[in-house]
């Protein structure tokens, strides 16, 4: 590989490979579904963490958003999350003290 990295030819054999590793996550039934639908702007436009120029993954609960929608304060799916953790914590606290 290194001979190759030096001759120039492995970019474009990874390049190859790389292609045809993201035509088989866009059709295939099951990792297709390993997309997202970017929370923030509702895009019907399926997103993949693999689209590193294109989106921002947050580094807490692994959402992924459009770089262009990418949440200037806290992540809504990380929000969403404390919300219920604290709703749950509450739930939990006065059923053990109503018994």
């Amino acid at each position: 590989n290194l001979i190759d990295l030096q001759s120039g030819s492995l970019l474009p054999q990874l390049t190859k490979v790389v292609r045809k590793a993201v035509k088989h996550v866009r059709k295939c039934p099951l990792c297709c579904q390993r997309g997202f639908v970017c929370e923030i702007c509702r895009s019907p436009n399926v997103i993949y963490p693999f689209q590193l120029n294109e989106t921002y993954q947050c580094n807490q609960c692994k959402a992924l958003y459009h770089k262009e929608c990418k949440p200037s304060a806290d992540c809504p799916k990380c929000k969403r999350l404390e919300k219920r953790r604290h709703l749950f914590d509450n739930s939990q606290w006065q059923s053990d003290t109503c018994t």
